[in-house]
């Protein structure tokens, strides 16, 4: 079982989600986390390697996923400096400019969410266009609906190996992780499932694990130590 730690970003700092509500997303620091005192991206990176050597993380890049454009410069500069550390970046719809980034930061692979594209052929389109970078779909959800392109299921057979089931109101929150749509996809042994949001404390991870998941993703369970190092040293074995 794998932990991946996420780093959301917004507005120039590391924030901590909470129920998919981006507006109300407050910054890391110490009144809300036992790792780190800082909300810059290399502070909370910091952070994690200092718990654990992850192998993985994952960044959510909030501002692209909002609309804005990529800063090539920023995520190579501050990336680069990581070069043991595979990074999984979640940008929007600006995933499309992929290659550029690529070219500047190697260690690093596409996340591709359903969220906001359009339709199902736009949706498989990038992922042909970005199969050589090793993308990672995220199916993602709320409240058991899954948001934009609903009929992502329809096209298993173009998925790449590693998807991520991300429930959006369960970010940052008590609720317990999701087990209905993992259970069901873990039938399928080609795929590689990762469970993202609502996952509290080790007894999660294990039930997670048990309906199918290979990896979790987790970002207020580590920072508030509900997740311990031996946590991580279990299940990362």
């Amino acid at each position: 079982m794998k932990i991946i730690p996420v780093l959301d970003y917004m507005d120039g700092r590391v924030v901590l989600a909470q129920g998919g509500q981006r507006a109300s997303y407050q910054a890391v620091g110490k009144d809300n986390s036992s790792l780190v005192s800082d909300h810059s991206i290399q502070a909370v990176i910091d952070g994690y390697l200092t718990l654990y050597p992850f192998n993985n993380m994952y960044i959510a890049d909030l501002d692209c996923i909002g609309g804005q454009d990529l800063n090539i410069s920023f995520w190579s500069e501050s990336l680069n400096a990581y070069p043991m550390t595979e990074f999984w970046l979640d940008l929007g719809l600006a995933v499309r400019a992929w290659p550029k980034l690529a070219k500047q930061c190697p260690h690093i692979r596409p996340i591709v969410g359903t969220e906001l594209f359009k339709s199902l052929s736009d949706l498989q389109q990038a992922l042909s266009q970005l199969k050589a970078y090793r993308p990672i779909l995220s199916i993602d959800m709320k409240h058991d609906q899954i948001l934009g392109v609903t009929d992502i299921l329809e096209i298993r057979e173009d998925w790449p190996e590693e998807v991520i089931l991300l429930s959006l109101e369960r970010v940052g929150t008590a609720d317990g992780p999701k087990f209905d749509q993992l259970a069901a996809l873990s039938k399928d042994s080609r795929l590689t499932l990762y469970s993202g949001g609502g996952t509290r404390h080790s007894k999660d991870i294990m039930a997670l694990a048990e309906a199918g998941a290979e990896g979790v993703l987790l970002a207020k369970a580590l920072h508030n130590g509900n997740i311990s190092e031996e946590d991580i040293k279990q299940f990362n074995r």
